[in-house]
């Protein structure tokens, strides 16, 4: 996740954008399913897995 800290080429930093699209859209959906445990386990597993 923090290759784009080390690399400054052009592919290392459209990975760095990318994964912090998928953790706000993560800190967001926790927001809103907060109250399920079972929905944040899923998307912990799917964020991890594409990772």
């Amino acid at each position: 996740m923090f290759e784009c800290e080390v690399l400054n080429n052009h592919k290392a930093s459209l990975k760095c954008n990318i994964n912090q699209s998928y953790l706000l859209a993560l800190s967001i959906f926790v927001l809103l399913f907060s109250r399920n445990p079972d929905v944040i386990g899923s998307l912990y597993v799917l964020f991890f897995r594409w990772t």
